[in-house]
């Protein structure tokens, strides 16, 4: 009688290894399909740790599927159907209220994903090897097909993307002389609020005054522009062109491409603190919760405030991208089940900002050393909207996104305003600059929408403000953009001769064209319509903070 035909050698250690490799690759596959999403803004510091973050949540996985079975390759069965409820929890809670309950029951579900698990198990045991071993087979057939299709995807972005750059046209500042400062110049302030419509695009689209809040700026001596636009609609755009001094010129094909990383990269080592620090200032850079301006290459300081998880008093600060999407996982609310941690992964939005004013304050406290560039970058009034105006984390139930948007802005002036009367009072000679990097997006801002003329205004109108020791604004004018702000400062403080750029305003060929600049200088310079024009539907009186459910 013939023996069976023995499988090729490398067939027979594939299959060694198969279960262990299947459910390592169903757990990478999470990650792999988010960083495909996101890969116009990936981060490369990030992107080894996430993996290494699943990896390890798989061998967890695999081996509570080991105790469901007590078998290694039964085991990585459940494993890899474990994997789909961990990195979906966010989704599959959601889903859960809406459909189910009201409710948030956490630990019936974290409970019942463990019971379900033991039942596949017990159900498993009953299969055959020969079963165990086609199904593992057909799940890694699965795995390969799913990251050739996105590796094919990431592919096709990066010649998408290939041979695109942008620079900041600011060779005169580069060229200024860089001759120690004198001791007692100025610390300055630059505080950005993202997404914080200036008063024309409020009242147009909003049907909103901001005047009471502005007339208190004027009153502490700020000097507020009345037609202050962005010279770019987003914030990558909009903050490495202020930050650099300069305009943006950019090389390649940026019609198709859709990339904001050169952006990054000039957000990493912008110009004008460069300039400040070479004559003699710290510059002291308050991460936002946002990647690209959580963490500075330059900064001679730069707390962290966001994203950040605690056991046994070490903190870990993970980037935006990894960030969230721990933050989709089952991660935090097993996390914050071990003893002495702590993390504001799930709420990260509150927590960052109290955190950044606090320390912007703190550090107008400070004295002696060096003259200090600050800038912090506020993600308020920026969405995710969780404070009513009276800084109640509770809105009223029905309210719609733009009076949630609003009663969180009306919160914001509050928290400048005693920002700003604290900064004055702890360093009362410093130069205190309120700027928003971008206005609020309207619904209609995409390529194939094409926007109208009021909400291009409504998201390039832009919050700005000046104070400058002595009050001297004679330089500062009502149409004055961003790009033009620090050749200002430079020029009145230290003694530069920067020439003043134009004050043109851009808007996106298409909404994910981050480096495709289209001029709209026109269309913000138009007289804008009446209160509420740009938005018809906005009709409806607010309710009072006080109408709980």
């Amino acid at each position: 009688m013939a023996g069976r035909k023995q499988p090729p050698v490398w067939k027979a250690r594939l299959s060694k290894f198969l279960p262990g490799i299947v459910v390592a690759a169903f757990a990478i596959m999470p990650v792999f399909g988010y960083l495909k999403t996101n890969f116009t803004d990936l981060q490369p510091g990030g992107t080894l740790g996430l993996l290494l973050f699943a990896v390890l949540v798989g061998a967890v996985l695999w081996g509570i599927g080991w105790l469901a079975t007590r078998d290694w390759r039964r085991g990585a069965v459940v494993g890899v159907l474990l994997t789909f409820p961990f990195f979906h929890y966010k989704e599959l809670l959601d889903w859960f209220v809406a459909s189910v309950t009201q409710s948030r029951p956490r630990t019936v579900i974290l409970v019942g994903v463990l019971i379900l698990a033991a039942l596949i198990g017990w159900g498993l045991r009953k299969l055959s090897d020969k079963t165990i071993r086609t199904v593992l087979s057909y799940l890694g057939v699965v795995a390969v097909i799913f990251f050739a299709w996105n590796g094919v995807g990431m592919i096709q972005e990066s010649f998408k993307n290939a041979g695109t750059s942008v620079r900041a046209v600011n060779d005169d500042l580069t060229a200024s002389p860089r001759t120690a400062a004198p001791k007692d110049s100025p610390d300055i302030y630059y505080l950005v609020f993202d997404r914080y419509t200036g008063s024309i695009g409020l009242s147009e689209s909003y049907d909103f005054d901001n005047g009471k809040f502005l007339t208190q700026l004027q009153r502490r001596g700020f000097y507020v522009p009345k037609r202050s636009f962005a010279n770019y609609p987003v914030t990558a755009s909009s903050v490495s062109s202020s930050l650099n001094g300069g305009p943006l010129a950019t090389k390649g094909p940026v019609d198709r491409a859709e990339t904001a990383k050169p952006l990054y990269k000039l957000l990493q080592r912008p110009a004008v603190p460069a300039y400040l620090q070479d004559r003699g200032y710290e510059f002291v850079q308050l991460g936002s919760w946002w990647g690209p301006t959580m963490r500075s290459q330059q900064a001679d300081r730069n707390p962290l405030t966001a994203w950040m998880v605690e056991v046994f008093g070490i903190q870990t600060h993970f980037g935006d991208l990894s960030g969230v999407f721990i933050n989709k996982t089952a991660f935090p609310d097993l996390f914050t089940k071990l003893p002495s941690a702590r993390t504001t992964l799930y709420d990260n939005h509150g927590p960052a900002f109290q955190s950044q004013v606090t320390q912007t304050e703190d550090l107008a406290a400070e004295r002696g050393g060096k003259p200090k560039f600050v800038f912090t970058h506020f993600l308020m009034p920026h969405p995710p909207y969780i404070y009513d105006r009276d800084g109640d984390r509770l809105f009223p139930r029905g309210l719609s996104g733009w009076h949630r948007y609003l009663r969180q802005l009306e919160y914001t002036n509050d928290r400048i305003l005693e920002m700003v009367d604290t900064i004055r009072k702890r360093d009362p000679h410093a130069i205190v600059i309120l700027q928003a990097d971008e206005g609020e997006y309207p619904k209609r801002f995409a390529k194939d929408a094409k926007p109208s003329d009021a909400q291009i205004r409504q998201k390039t109108n832009v919050l700005n403000a000046y104070y400058f020791p002595g009050e001297d604004y004679d330089a500062l004018y009502d149409s004055i953009t961003p790009v033009n702000t620090f050749r200002i400062v430079l020029n009145q403080f230290f003694g530069t001769d920067l020439a003043k750029q134009p004050d043109v305003t851009h808007t996106l060929g298409g909404r994910r064209n981050y480096l495709d600049f289209v001029d709209v200088t026109d269309i913000v310079r138009a007289e804008p319509g009446p209160p509420g024009s740009g938005n018809p539907a906005i009709k409806p009186t607010l309710p009072g903070p006080q109408a709980r459910n």
